[in-house]
């Protein structure tokens, strides 16, 4: 039995950079994320770029636009690997090395929920589950905590990942996420490196 959290933002930091594209083109390449729903269309090719402005970088944090980015400072970065994170680095606009690092995060190789289930949960709430993307097709179910959604597909946790993102992608307009659940090891690192960013959300013990 392990206990899994989702890790909700108490404020973003930071501005992506390009602007014109939220922080996208840089990390997915100009072609690899849908100019209509922001959605990834690939795997991450590139390093995220933040700006200084309006950036402190220490502790742990989240940038504004990119939510499902965590990114924490590099001299905290070795504690992290001795639990088995992966990070990779985070440059300026000029590609230059920003002093931080972004945590990588895998998506699921099997969905999370089932969709009528969350059809169910989630149109009550918003008067519609999901929209699909004209563009890319993509489905994307309207934001929601986890602590109102069902507890994930057991098979998510067989491998006990430190932390994993959902298949299933989250948000509206210009917005696209997925939804990420840390073990509670990993969690206590990330609240111990961003106390003032970072609070424990929903709990599952799976």
């Amino acid at each position: 039995m392990s206990t899994y959290v989702e890790i909700l933002v108490r404020r973003p930091r930071g501005w992506p950079w390009p602007e014109d594209s939220l922080g996208l083109d840089s990390v997915y390449g100009e072609s690899g994320w849908c100019h209509e729903c922001g959605t990834p269309q690939t795997g991450q090719v590139g390093a995220l770029r933040l700006q200084k402005r309006g950036l402190t970088v220490a502790g742990g944090w989240v940038p504004n636009w990119l939510y499902d980015f965590y990114c924490v400072e590099n001299p905290v970065v070795e504690t992290g690997r001795g639990l088995g994170l992966e990070f990779r680095p985070i440059h300026n606009p000029k590609g230059e090395d920003l002093g931080a690092s972004q945590i990588i995060i895998t998506p699921s190789s099997v969905p999370w929920f089932d969709e009528e289930e969350l059809e169910q949960i989630i149109a009550p709430r918003h008067g519609v589950g999901s929209v699909r993307c004209e563009v890319c097709g993509c489905r994307r179910w309207m934001p929601m905590k986890l602590a109102n959604l069902p507890t994930p597909n057991p098979q998510v946790f067989v491998e006990r990942p430190l932390v994993v993102s959902s298949p299933e992608h989250f948000g509206d307009g210009r917005q696209s996420m997925r939804n990420i659940l840390w073990r509670r090891d990993a969690a206590d690192y990330l609240l111990s490196v961003g106390p003032r960013d970072f609070v424990v959300g929903a709990e599952f013990e799976v």
